[in-house]
């Protein structure tokens, strides 16, 4: 019988031959698996972008077969970002993307493993991009937008300054826009000095009046500037008002007896310092009365209107005794200017209001800024009060970085739109910023337009049709060129 012993130590390690390359091609297989990422999530983002304008997508890698994986992103557009640094799992990788035509792009992602495995293409996220929104105007110097009125036709009518090479100085500049931003005219007014147009407003024939500054000579002190112009921008009167020292106009209304009521700020009076000023005319621009309200600290008068029952409601600041802290200033007269009430809040570092709205329940609500303590942030100040002044709400509202809102307009949902500017400390300059706020004071959503440059929100109105207007000015650049412009947004601020 022949000897099984070396025939089975044979089989033995046939055996075990096989078993280990079994082994061998398990783990080859495994790790093969394991070298190709799975495929990104559908990428995330801005459903809606603007030529022109950066549009923010999103996506994370959950594969549990690799540690790490970079990404990348093809926009739909021909274009394809480079990949990503790596990432761990579950880890989300943010990329922004600028179209240069419009049109509907599927935007799809990829990843990369460690060893060089690639998965396939994600599905697409869908971006529209529309044509630009925003229309600048401007006479290639510096030509700044301080007040915006929403006109009749769905327009925008705004009001500044303008530099002039020739005086070296700076004058009144009227921008008049259609409902699609179209210029129909601009109009440069003033002389040798300083001329600059605070606020406007469209008056009950079609036309426009004017509240601001002016100076007889570079030397001079300035006057409060009221100026009333036709339907197409020719001056119709111009009245200069004003005391020994400075006044101007910072806030103007058409009152229902088709006169006019100014807020600003006068230093003629003993103090010096400047206190809140009233000057009410009538239709041509003739002084009725003017009123002063303050104390020896100092007040200023930012925005003005008249209450339903012919009265008035002025918003300011209230100026600390050394200058360094401010509360935010209401006060309420009868239709003779007298004074009914006067309320301060705030009780931060400095806290000022630069516009006020009466409200449909005989309420006030008023917009400025909130700042806790020195150099450190500032907020949006929102305060809704009842028709006494009392306060039945105050938000201090914001994004990280300082914030400041310019005016406050009603909507037709019972909430509030706003337009300021905002700074997020990431080194970049102002932009204008547009909130929209409930009924509440809470923010519903907000938006922040510009860049390189700085950009800065002076106004924003309801449109006709739905979205929202907001005009202010821009620095494309960092150079000291400015623009006048004109934004129109959807109904949630894209």
């Amino acid at each position: 019988m022949p000897d099984s012993g070396p025939r089975r130590g044979q089989l033995r390690l046939r055996r075990a031959v096989l078993v280990l390359s079994a082994f061998v091609i398990l783990i080859s297989l495994n790790c093969r698996r394991r070298d190709v990422p799975d495929i990104p999530a559908i990428p995330s983002g801005t459903p809606v972008g603007f030529v022109g304008g950066v549009s923010i997508v999103s996506t994370s890698v959950g594969s549990p077969d690799v540690d790490t994986c970079a990404v990348r992103f093809d926009w739909g557009d021909g274009d394809t970002s480079e990949w990503s640094r790596w990432i761990r799992l579950g880890d989300t990788i943010t990329y922004g993307h600028q179209w240069a035509a419009t049109g509907t792009y599927q935007v799809r992602a990829q990843a990369m493993s460690g060893t060089g495995g690639v998965s396939a293409w994600s599905d697409g996220h869908q971006v529209v991009v529309h044509g630009a929104k925003a229309r600048s105007y401007g006479r290639g110097e510096s030509d700044d937008a301080l007040s915006a009125a929403l006109t009749a036709d769905g327009g925008v009518i705004t009001a500044g300054l303008t530099y002039s090479q020739s005086f070296s100085s700076w004058n009144v500049w009227l921008v008049r826009t259609n409902g699609a931003g179209d210029s129909l005219w601009t109009r440069t007014y003033g002389g040798n000095a300083d001329d600059v147009g605070g606020s406007v407003a469209q008056t009950s024939d079609g036309g426009f009046v004017l509240a601001g500054w002016t100076e007889v000579s570079q030397q001079s002190s300035g006057d409060l500037l009221l100026m009333r112009m036709d339907a197409v921008g020719d001056t119709l009167w111009t009245r200069r008002i004003g005391g020994p020292r400075s006044e101007n106009g910072s806030s103007i209304q058409q009152t229902q007896d088709g006169g006019f009521i100014v807020a600003g700020t006068t230093r003629s009076t003993s103090d010096q310092k400047g206190d809140l000023w009233l000057v009410r005319t009538d239709m041509n621009g003739e002084t009725l009365w003017t009123r002063t309200f303050g104390t020896a600290a100092g007040e200023d008068g930012n925005s003005v209107r008249q209450t339903t029952d012919g009265g008035f409601v002025v918003a300011g600041i209230a100026w600390s005794w050394d200058g360094m802290k401010s509360s935010a200033l209401l006060v309420r007269t009868d239709a003779d200017g007298n004074e009914l009430w006067t309320r301060t809040y705030g009780g931060g570092y400095r806290d000022g209001a630069s516009a006020v709205r009466q409200t449909p329940g005989g309420g006030y609500v008023i917009v400025g800024t909130t700042e806790a303590s020195q150099l450190v942030s500032a907020d949006l100040l929102l305060i809704k009060t009842d028709a006494s002044g009392n306060v039945e709400w105050q938000k201090a509202l914001g994004r990280p970085g300082w914030q400041h809102g310019h005016s406050i307009e009603a909507t037709s949902d019972g909430g509030y739109i706003v337009a300021g500017y905002a700074n997020p400390f990431t080194g970049s300059h102002d932009g204008a910023w547009l909130a929209k706020v409930d009924a509440a004071g809470d923010i519903t959503w907000d938006a922040v337009f510009g860049g390189p440059g700085f950009a800065d929100g002076v106004a924003a109105f309801e449109a006709p049709g739905g979205g929202y207007l907001m005009a202010g000015s821009h620095y494309p650049d960092t150079t000291n060129v400015s623009n006048v412009w004109v934004i129109k947004t959807d109904a949630v601020g894209r």
